[in-house]
């Protein structure tokens, strides 16, 4: 075994068992010695213990035969009383001897376990870093490439020609991206939560506006599965609340996300109250129960461990079984907590509660509205903008956005080029990838940073570097603000009219959407290429106002015209029932 391999003797643990066997013969000769003291071996077990536990197994061994040494040979010249008087004694210094060589042996066994923990420790700091190292180039290498098909589904999206089903194609498309995305940053969270690297970023936000935005974002959902979404205490709620929005919205997400997911008839309810604890922090306590298909007590345990998933999540064949453990992660960083109750075939029940302040209302507070940037406002300078990124895709992307809304663009494939661009161009604005040939872009940064224009340029960091370590090398490398890949076209537009005090020209998305139904154009004579049968199915349906059965005549019309379908199905789930009427008044039918 690894304890029985002697440690290695060196003259600072051989010097130290004879300073040791030294005092404790002292202190036994004076003053125990003096007052005639029979307990023989008192100073010596301490002096030997020490030896063993500092030098090891065979240090102590000499400590113990330096002490018999001591006591048979030199004793009578140290003091008129000898040690040896009888033959019990000899056995007394055999009793001793060999407690002391158990003694070495476990205080060799100890300090082993203590170096082998301290090996383990040092190990799995090696491995930790290994894994920081390995996210933050799994990160770098998926972001990459998903800014690619993020970024150009988004663009063709802008483009007036296309159709109302290539439309949905490119949803699909950018839904799905966003779905990698958040998977990508829910094993980085867990990175960040397992290194402490997770802080609270509180602000003030309006909470009404937050419950509003969350069920819109399910009414879709809800309304396909024909199940009830209710919210409970909203009206009772302060409006403004001073916390961290981001977080709090992550929450709600998943424990919403997961009640609608698992129920398939009834209702889900989002409950909510305010209150404050006797030392007078403000608290809020969140519910929030389904009729789904609940989960067994045997399984409650699993819902909040990392990559653990119940028997209905796997049954779902969604998720990660990431989303409650980060969940309640967020909720302890807030002082919170949360609990699960459910039973099988009724539904669950999630409670949770958390600390937070009373907010105020936002000086400057934005509609949350989605716009589309189309051009830079009368009487603003044209900027330009020098992009430093050698993947051609996501170079060209960025070009072609800006460009389009009236940028002045160059571009370079590494930072050495980036710092000849700027010294002949002056830009105003660069965006500067970080990992690039030749030279990346923090010396770039710091080379242009070192020129007396280049203090006034702006340089912002475009990277899929994302952990909380790089973010702060990169910021402190001398760029002005970090965008991670993949971006939305908002954060870049967002961005640059902080940096440059730009003003934009911009279409919402609201109109986007109106137009792409306007220009399926959908009138009677579209409806009159439809079967008569299948006109008079979609009429009564309308006139029922069952909205299962509207969609699924509308599902029957899209194998037949697909784009009619689409542009029915969009007016079914925003239950514009008054236009749906209008349509089914067909003269083919009447």
């Amino acid at each position: 075994m690894e304890w029985y391999q002697i440690t290695p003797i060196t003259w600072k643990r051989l010097m130290l068992a004879f300073i040791l066997i030294g005092i404790a013969t002292t202190l036994r000769v004076w003053p125990l010695g003096l007052l005639e003291n029979r307990l023989a071996w008192l100073t010596f077990y301490p002096a030997v213990m020490l030896a063993a536990i500092y030098g090891g197994v065979a240090v102590g061994m000499i400590a113990a035969s330096l002490s018999c040494f001591i006591l048979i040979f030199l004793w009578p010249l140290l003091t008129t009383h000898p040690f040896i008087k009888e033959p019990a004694d000899w056995l007394g210094m055999a009793v001793f001897f060999l407690t002391c060589t158990m003694i070495s042996f476990v205080a060799e066994a100890m300090r082993r376990a203590n170096l082998r923990a301290k090996k383990a420790q040092e190990e799995a700091q090696i491995a930790n870093q290994a894994k920081s190292i390995f996210l933050a180039n799994m990160s770098h290498e998926l972001r990459t490439p998903l800014n690619a098909i993020l970024g150009y589904s988004q663009m063709m999206r802008r483009d007036e020609c296309l159709s109302a089903e290539h439309k949905e194609f490119l949803k699909t498309i950018n839904r799905s991206g966003e779905h990698l995305l958040s998977l990508i940053n829910d094993i980085l969270i867990i990175a960040k939560i397992e290194s402490k690297g997770i802080a609270l970023e509180a602000s003030d936000f309006n909470f009404h506006m937050l419950i509003q935005e969350l069920q819109k974002m399910f009414q879709a959902q809800v309304n396909e599965k024909n199940i009830v979404f209710k919210i409970a205490g909203l009206t009772d709620m302060p409006k403004y609340l001073y916390g961290d929005e981001k977080k709090l919205r992550i929450i709600l997400i998943n424990l919403i996300g997961n009640a609608v997911k698992f129920t398939h008839r009834g209702s889900v309810t989002l409950s909510l109250s305010f209150f404050k604890k006797a030392s007078g922090q403000s608290c809020i306590s969140v519910v929030v129960e389904d009729t789904g298909v609940g989960i067994s007590e045997t399984e409650i345990t699993k819902l909040f461990k990392y990559f653990v998933q119940t028997e209905s999540g796997k049954k779902s064949k969604t998720g990660t079984g990431l989303g409650l453990a980060i969940s309640q992660d967020y909720i302890k960083l807030m002082g919170g907590e949360i609990s699960a109750t459910s039973c099988i075939d009724k539904g669950s029940i999630f409670h949770f509660t958390i600390e937070i302040d009373l907010g105020k209302e936002e000086s400057n507070h934005e509609s949350h509205t989605a716009k589309c940037v189309i051009g830079i406002k009368k009487g603003f300078q044209i900027p330009r903008i020098l992009i430093a990124e050698d993947m051609e895709e996501n170079r060209c992307l960025l070009v072609k956005l800006l460009s389009s809304v009236g940028f002045e663009v160059r571009e370079a494939v590494n930072g050495k080029e980036a710092v000849e661009i700027f010294n002949e161009w002056h830009p105003d604005l660069i965006w500067m990838d970080i990992r690039m040939p030749v030279m990346d872009g923090l010396e770039a940064t710091k080379l242009i940073r070192e020129t007396k224009s280049g203090m006034d340029t702006k340089i912002v960091a475009l990277s899929a570097h994302v952990l909380t370590g790089e973010v702060a090398e990169i910021l402190n490398a001398g760029c002005d603000a970090f965008v991670g890949k993949p971006y939305r076209e908002s954060e870049i537009f967002e961005v640059m009219a902080k940096k440059l005090n730009l003003e934009y020209v911009y279409k919402t998305m609201h109109d986007e959407e109106s137009n792409s139904i306007t220009t399926a154009r959908i009138d009677n004579e579209q409806l009159e290429k439809m079967p008569e049968q299948l006109l008079m199915e979609f009429q009564n349906s309308v006139l029922a106002l069952d909205r299962e059965k509207i969609l699924e005549t509308i599902g029957k019309m899209s194998k037949i015209d697909n784009n009619l379908g689409i542009s029915l199905k969009k007016l079914a789930e925003s239950m514009d029932y008054t236009q749906l009427f209008s349509l089914s008044k067909s003269k083919k039918i009447q």
